[in-house]
């Protein structure tokens, strides 16, 4: 429990990248770095070092308006399965917010997502395709039998193709709802 209120009451903590991740690059360990480490950089090439880690330390960073490069302090860590302590680094978007998890040994979990000025999460949408229109069925048939089994397979009757139909129109009306309600939360903010 002192761990959780040790990791709950640590103040946020800011990092400067450098050319070798060390000194202000030196991110600060899970008990001291608070709940968000706020990174500056200069430069995209320049570093900033994960902590040696234990497993379930988790480091939640936001890179500012230039990215960065992420390396690990221990030579034998990996990002994402990737050895970041000796040879790689990855790569960190300006405008971004990163998880790191220690998930095994030697092992950090680094998921990421483009954040609004506000920080909730700017989500990535698939483009719409045009809407689907159909003639509604005279009886809705939600049990779709077997297609036919002559030259062009089909269903078996009007009603099961038509309800498919407004299944499938309904589907894209919601998707839209839900992309109207997306896009009113996180627009206009760019970062």
């Amino acid at each position: 429990m002192a761990l959780l209120s040790a990791k709950l009451g640590a103040p946020a903590s800011a990092v400067t990248a450098t050319a070798d991740g060390l000194t202000t690059g030196l991110i600060p360990s899970p008990l001291t770095s608070g709940p968000l480490v706020t990174v500056t950089s200069d430069d995209a090439t320049k570093k900033i070092s994960l902590p040696a880690g234990t497993i379930g330390d988790v480091i939640n960073l936001h890179i500012g308006a230039t990215g960065c490069e992420l390396i690990a302090v221990t030579a034998a860590d990996k990002a994402n399965n990737v050895t970041i302590g000796a040879t790689n680094q990855l790569a960190l978007a300006a405008n971004t917010r990163y998880r790191c998890e220690y998930v095994s040994a030697n092992n950090w979990l680094v998921t990421g997502a483009i954040v609004t000025s506000r920080g909730a999460p700017k989500l990535s949408l698939t483009a719409a395709l045009t809407a689907v229109t159909h003639s509604a069925p005279g009886t809705p048939d939600y049990a779709i039998a077997d297609p036919t089994q002559t030259t062009p397979y089909g269903f078996t009757t009007s009603d099961e193709m038509l309800t498919v139909l407004s299944v499938i129109a309904n589907l894209q009306a919601r998707v839209l709802e839900l992309e109207g309600g997306q896009t009113n939360a996180l627009t206009p903010d760019a970062l």
